[in-house]
């Protein structure tokens, strides 16, 4: 569709002047300060779609993923989507370092799977740990797609989740559906 199209070139060319301001800001703090700043979530969110969208590092880009690679992300989905971003830079030890990261903040049982223990895990003012274990699985299936016991276990968290608590969360049920049916081609 021409219109939705149109639609998203603009809101990508939005987002690209939104990160050119905040990369002029961040230039800005590191000359007062002497410090790099941390990359905030939503850049770190339009990085990851960049990515997505395969599209190559400009100046901008470029210097957002240096600080991404010289920096510690805290939370887990952050790591997630920094993992994926490396990786599609080429900062592949940086990318390995991260995903290393996320995968040890997991633990396992045989009955629910592979899943983040910790309150780092949660994503949004819901505290809902679907989003965070759906970034984690497409990471995953991303860099390490042979990790398949990985890959079953937190797969197995997931459903493991809907049975035992309702997805009353939209964003959780739809990268849910998202990762069970379009991820796993089910």
């Amino acid at each position: 569709d021409g219109g939705l199209q149109q639609r998203m070139d603009r809101a990508g060319k939005n987002m690209e002047r939104k990160a050119a301001e905040a990369v002029k800001e961040y230039k800005k703090y590191k000359k007062q300060t002497g410090h790099d700043p941390h990359v905030g979530d939503l850049l770190l969110r339009y990085l990851h779609i960049c990515a997505l969208r395969g599209l190559a590092p400009d100046a901008d880009r470029t210097y957002l993923i240096r600080l991404l690679e010289e920096s510690a992300v805290s939370y887990m989905y952050a790591k997630a989507e920094a993992a994926v971003v490396l990786a599609t830079a080429g900062k592949r030890k940086a990318s390995e370092q991260t995903l290393k990261s996320l995968m040890e903040h997991t633990v396992s049982t045989p009955e629910m799977g592979r899943y983040f223990d910790t309150d780092r895990s949660r994503w949004a003012w819901h505290s809902y740990k679907v989003p965070t274990q759906v970034a984690a699985l497409d990471a995953i299936c991303q860099l390490t797609p042979g990790d398949t016991l990985t890959i079953q276990e937190m797969t197995r968290w997931l459903l493991q989740a809907k049975r035992t608590q309702t997805w009353d969360n939209p964003r959780g049920s739809v990268d849910a559906v998202y990762y069970l049916f379009l991820r796993q081609n089910m």
